[in-house]
């Protein structure tokens, strides 16, 4: 992806591991590796929109270019909740959302 100025960008914000909403953040400057946004001080990659600070873990910060991108990592984690009641997945699962979804629904069929 291209980040360019005044671009956004979108994360997922949360509390002690608890989703609590999209939070929109604006492309403030652009240099060769790295790039800043508004509110924020620190240095994001341009390869992966990810801020990654060493000496503190909890306080990365991933963006994403839409917040439909975030809604969708949600959901899929709404829905492996739910199947690992039934079935019991590796970590390492590899299922996209439609199959997700598709499982959900013959698990829980709507009437």
């Amino acid at each position: 992806m291209k980040v360019k100025v005044g671009d956004s960008l979108f994360a997922c914000m949360g509390v002690r591991g608890r989703f609590t909403g999209v939070k929109e953040y604006k492309v403030l400057s652009v240099r060769v590796k790295y790039f800043y946004v508004e509110e924020l001080k620190e240095r994001f990659a341009i390869d992966n929109l990810l801020h990654s600070e060493k000496d503190y873990p909890q306080w990365n910060i991933q963006l994403y270019t839409t917040a439909k991108e975030i809604e969708d990592i949600q959901e899929m984690n709404t829905l492996s909740r739910r199947i690992d009641g039934f079935f019991r997945f590796s970590q390492d699962r590899k299922l996209s959302l439609q199959e997700l979804r598709d499982i959900f629904n013959i698990i829980y069929p709507t009437k």
